[in-house]
C-alpha cells in the first residue's frame, strides 16, 4: 500500500478500496483502476519500480478481495509507521 500511495499518487481511502481485479499486471503495461473524488473512475499506470511490491500483494487472491485485507485503522497505521521512518507525516 504505501508503495502504490506514494508511487502511483492515490489517496489514502483509494489505495484501502483496491481490489485485487483493479490491478493489471500485464505484460505490456501494468496499470490500477482506481475511483478518484468525485467518483471518476481512472486508469493509473503502475512504476516499474512498484511492481515487485504490488505483485504478491495481487497475486493469487480472488479478483474480489481487498489489495490490503485488514481495515482502514490498519492501513492508516502502516502508512504511519513508514513515514514516521521517512520522516514524513501521513494522513
Amino acid at each position: 500500500m504505501v508503495a502504490l500511495t506514494a508511487w502511483v499518487g492515490i489517496r489514502r481511502r483509494e489505495a484501502w478500496s483496491l481490489r485485487c481485479g483493479d490491478v493489471n499486471l500485464g505484460a505490456d503495461s501494468a496499470s490500477i483502476s482506481v475511483v478518484r473524488k468525485g467518483g471518476e473512475r481512472k486508469m493509473l499506470p503502475i512504476p516499474q519500480a512498484a511492481l515487485n511490491v504490488v505483485r504478491p500483494a495481487v497475486f493469487g487472491p480472488r479478483a474480489e478481495e481487498r489489495v490490503h485485507p485488514l481495515g482502514l485503522v490498519s492501513m492508516d497505521k502502516d502508512l504511519g509507521r513508514v513515514g514516521a521512518r521517512l520522516g514524513i507525516r501521513v494522513g
